[in-house]
């Protein structure tokens, strides 16, 4: 009885002090098309989904004319952003490019190259999926 009591005590105490070990994520973007300067698309992760926005072309502060993030598959964490004063997901390693991240907005203009979701709720849950992960990455295609 006290052996199997003292294995019982054991495998309870590790089920509660042994933590979860985080999964991988990987959130996919497809894009549906341009309209105008609009790029539409739809950022799925399991089953969450949310609606997106990319602005097709857009010019720098030095005025050259940039397009929207290649194809490919970017690593994303979440991040502090200067320019918007908080936590933000953030791709990584995007061509040519930094601070690319996931913010609110409604149309494309408020996009410098910057993948637009539609409400700060959607910020929220995405920042905590990618904050509960190991590592996280976003695919992004036609």
């Amino acid at each position: 009885m006290k052996r199997s009591l003292l294995v019982f005590c054991s495998f309870f105490a590790l089920s509660i002090f042994v933590p979860a070990v985080a999964q991988a994520l990987r959130f996919d973007l497809e894009r549906t098309g341009v309209r105008c300067t609009a790029v539409p698309g739809t950022l799925i992760e399991g089953n969450h989904e949310w609606r997106t926005l990319e602005n097709y072309d857009f010019r720098n502060k030095d005025k050259t004319l940039r397009y929207i993030i290649p194809e490919g598959t970017y690593d994303i964490v979440v991040d502090w952003s200067p320019r918007k004063q908080r936590d933000l997901p953030r791709l990584l390693n995007v061509p040519d490019r930094d601070g690319i991240l996931i913010h609110t907005g409604n149309v494309p203009e408020d996009s410098k190259g910057c993948v637009l979701v539609y409400d700060e709720e959607d910020v929220r849950q995405i920042m905590n999926l990618i904050r509960g992960s190991s590592n996280s990455s976003i695919y992004i295609h036609w």
